[in-house]
């Protein structure tokens, strides 16, 4: 939903860039809606924190966050207040 809002918005905005970071290299994607992938150097975290650490590293690189999450709790919502809290420009796709 994030990346075809993106896509959406760089027909507006053709100097946005959207990325794919690519979260495992062992899975394929639908890399048509990017302009570009990457894989964030995150090879020497524990596996069990690598998810967090991944979307930490993509809310720091990024200049705008695009969010949707359905509750409160998990690895969606805990990156969208990590994002907050590094006062990133925000945009939500829903109410909470």
């Amino acid at each position: 939903m994030a990346a075809h809002t993106v896509r959406r918005l760089k027909e507006k905005y053709p100097h946005i860039s959207p990325v794919l970071v690519i979260p495992y290299m062992d899975q394929g994607y639908d890399k048509e809606l990017y302009d570009r992938s990457e894989y964030p150097p995150i090879e020497t975290v524990p596996k069990r924190l690598a998810i967090i650490k991944r979307n930490e590293w993509m809310a720091d690189k990024s200049d705008v966050v695009v969010a949707y999450i359905s509750h409160d709790y998990g690895g969606a919502a805990r990156t969208l207040h990590y994002a907050i809290r590094r006062k990133k420009f925000i945009i939500c796709l829903n109410s909470k």
